[in-house]
């Protein structure tokens, strides 16, 4: 015979019930041969990747392609050249067709990072086409320029432009710097001044305070948690050269994290040169408002929004020598004034000032930017603790402009879940009892035999988070161990989910919202936000088995509709109600259909005990008695227990006890003993019926629908429809 499952904590037998665990037969610490098969096989894969790909870059051995060209050049570090060094440094050079004045300053094009002088393969021969010399090199470590040099940082860069600008006689340049190249010129200017006729910060990096959190500190901590992830983690993984070598991926990394940007404010606000600032509006990697702080806070700049990318040397290298060359122009002798002009070729709306007011985006974005990291940090992280789904679209939304630091929301998100853990844990061990349906000796099991799984499994599943930290409360309390791969493993998960949780708002928000533009205004944002809340924050779901079934589930219900809610099926029949209203002028028109139910015909309120007693079903009918509310819970109580034992109708123990008025199962009870009665009418203390147990086999809804219009000798109604009822069990051996 089927029985039911019980599934809650009290149901878990206690330890000493449970069935013994067969003694393992291998010594204690001894690795299971299969794990140390596993490593054997994984350590000779390791080993053979390494032979396979070989210890540097094999590009660096090749022969220079055409146009390319190399000299020999010091090592550099923050301080200028290191002696007794020698490097490799490859540039490239476009000339005009015809002759060019000497006396004209010669382009010199920095790359970003990653780049090399490739990134300026479109602009160079368009610049040179306008008239101009133009120089583009391999930065020390990346292109085809030696690898190895003491520094990496924009501070050692600028002293190899120096250098080759010596080598090749370039006494004055107008110097572009693209993306961390910004800060390349921004350096070269500062050590050799007389060298600079112009600076272009072209989608440049500027100022510590516009990048990503504004915190030194916290950048470089993401900056070396993204070196040892890019360069040194797949030095781990056997790849056979399907990832780029070493050599070639730790100088961008190594870029960053050399890099100083806290001395580069002062530095623009001292500049006297002529300085062009050219941006795009849509630049995911260098904010647009960072654009726009940079050109008010140098005295000598120009500012260009132009509606683009950050990507202006790739994808507009026509348009963006145009405006590199009308700058130039002005500027090739020395002593012309600066042009203080500002130029926004794609102005946007503020989002928020159509339903606000003027001004308040700017205010709200402005007020972001001054909290500093860790207060954003925490705050996210508290918002997440309770509404994590919204936190993860808010931010999202947040991060695409790059008002917060998309790094800073996957902390918080991470955080939340291990705070939450804790939380629960505490609570559970001052306490010492459950706050949530979890089993004690269940995750002590859990904790000792599996605690990378669980682990992993706390921080990606939302419903195991309270269990989860609810028993390890109560497990430590009672001497189970707290292992360290649990934490690490609990820590990494959260910082994974956080990542994709940001992941999937980001993708379902962006195309939306469509940053900065927000086509409907304010509406994008909102818009943006459901998508996000109620789509992208459930991508994480996908990386799990249990997620992968639940999300199948979401999705076959809208075929089912049988699962549908029940305000779908209700809408239309709001619609009909609305419609007759109007059509018989009276709001109140429904309450005709069950004339001879009170409370309106039965739409709220009514009295199950009147309805049965009117029905008059003789013996099809199961008894209902009434149990008024007034008297205490013992007196009712008291009721009831005299009604089974001299109410033969009633035929004794078990009985149903349920709401004279309610809906949905609410409040219905299956009484066996009579101590039952006092704790439910406690809670319930409204009018109640007691009726007749009827054990089945099942049980029908049937609904029978009036005719009005029913002519003499004709049925008075008709059964509209029968809804046969099953109700669910689970077979188990407990």
């Amino acid at each position: 015979m089927a029985r039911r499952y019980d599934r809650s904590p009290m149901a878990s037998p206690p330890p000493a019930a449970r069935s013994p665990r067969p003694a393992s037969v291998r010594a204690p610490g001894r690795p299971r041969r299969g794990l140390l098969a596993l490593l054997v096989i994984y350590a000779v894969a390791l080993a053979f990747s390494h032979l396979v790909t070989g210890p540097g870059d094999p590009a660096l051995d090749a022969p220079l392609p055409a146009g390319l060209k190399s000299i020999q050049l010091p090592a550099f570090d923050d301080n200028g050249p290191v002696p007794d060094t020698a490097r490799r440094l490859v540039y490239a050079e476009w000339t005009p067709d015809k002759p060019v004045d000497p006396s004209q300053p010669v382009v010199v094009l920095v790359h970003g990072s990653p780049g090399s002088q490739e990134s300026f393969g479109a602009l160079g021969p368009q610049l040179a086409a306008m008239g101009h010399r133009v120089i583009a090199m391999d930065l020390p470590g990346f292109g085809r320029s030696s690898r190895r040099a003491p520094s990496y940082s924009i501070r050692a860069h600028a002293h190899a432009v120096i250098a080759l600008m010596e080598r090749l006689d370039i006494e004055r340049a107008h110097l572009v710097g693209f993306s961390l190249g910004g800060g390349v010129i921004l350096y070269t200017h500062e050590v050799a001044p007389e060298r600079s006729a112009t600076l272009t910060f072209l989608a440049s990096i500027g100022t510590q305070e516009n990048e990503g959190s504004g915190s030194y500190h916290w950048e470089h901590t993401k900056y070396g948690a993204m070196h040892a992830l890019t360069a040194w983690l797949p030095e781990a993984v056997p790849h056979f050269g399907l990832l780029p070598p070493h050599d070639k991926r730790l100088p961008w990394s190594r870029n960053f994290w050399d890099t100083d940007q806290r001395p580069l404010r002062e530095m623009m606000r001292m500049l006297d040169v002529p300085v062009l600032v050219l941006h795009g509006i849509n630049d995911p990697l260098v904010a647009p408002w960072a654009a726009r702080e940079h050109a008010e806070l140098i005295p000598t700049a120009s500012l260009v929004m132009t509606r683009h990318s950050h990507f202006l040397p790739f994808l507009q290298p026509r348009e963006t020598a145009t405006w590199l060359d009308d700058f130039f122009d002005r500027h090739a002798r020395p002593g012309v004034a600066p042009a203080r002009e500002f130029m926004d070729l794609a102005p946007v709306d503020p989002v928020l000032d159509g339903w606000f007011g003027a001004g308040v985006t700017d205010r709200a974005f402005t007020f972001v930017r001054t909290i500093p990291w860790w207060g954003v940090l925490l705050i996210l992280a508290l918002l997440a603790l309770s509404f994590d789904r919204a936190t993860a679209a808010g931010g999202a939304l947040l991060a695409a402009p790059i008002v917060i630091d998309f790094v800073m929301l996957i902390a918080a998100l991470a955080l939340s879940v291990i705070l939450r853990v804790l939380i629960m844990a505490l609570i559970a061990r001052v306490t010492g009892r459950a706050t949530a349906t979890a089993s004690t000796h269940d995750w002590a099991r859990r904790l000792r035999e599996h605690p990378v799984r669980t682990g992993f499994a706390c921080a990606w599943r939302d419903d195991l988070r309270a269990r989860c930290g609810t028993g390890i409360g109560q497990g430590v309390g009672r001497g189970a161990p707290l292992h360290a791969s649990f934490v690490i493993s609990l820590a990494i998960g959260s910082l994974l989910w956080g990542a994709a949780t940001w992941l999937g708002a980001t993708m379902v928000s962006a195309p939306i919202a469509d940053a900065p533009h927000y086509p409907l205004g304010a509406w994008s944002v909102l818009l943006a936000f459901l998508a996000a809340y109620l789509i992208g924050t459930r991508f994480d779901r996908l990386f799990t088995t249990i997620g992968r079934r639940r999300a199948w589930v979401v999705v076959s219900r809208v075929w089912r509709h049988e699962f549908w809610p029940s305000r779908v099926a209700y809408a239309p029949l709001a619609l009909y109600i609305a419609w007759l209203s109007l059509r018989h002028r009276n709001p109140l028109v429904f309450t005709c259909v069950n004339p001879g139910i009170a409370n309106g015909g039965g739409a709220v309120g009514e009295s199950k005990g009147a309805i049965l007693g009117a029905m008059r079903l003789g013996e099809h009918e199961l008894p209902v008695r009434p149990v008024p509310a007034g008297p205490p819970p013992t007196e009712r109580a008291r009721t009831c227990v005299d009604l089974i034992r001299h109410d033969a109708a009633l035929r004794g123990y078990p009985v149903i006890l349920k709401p004279d008025a309610g809906f949905k199962g609410h409040a219905v009870k299956l009484v066996r003993t009579e101590d039952q009665f006092e704790p439910y009418f406690r809670s319930m203390r409204s009018d109640a019926i007691l009726q007749r147990f009827h054990p089945g086999p099942g049980e029908a809804g049937i609904f029978w629908v009036r005719n009005p219009n029913a002519s003499e000798g004709e049925p008075a109604g008709r059964i509209f429809s029968v809804t046969l009822k099953s109700f669910t069990e689970i077979v188990g051996d407990g």
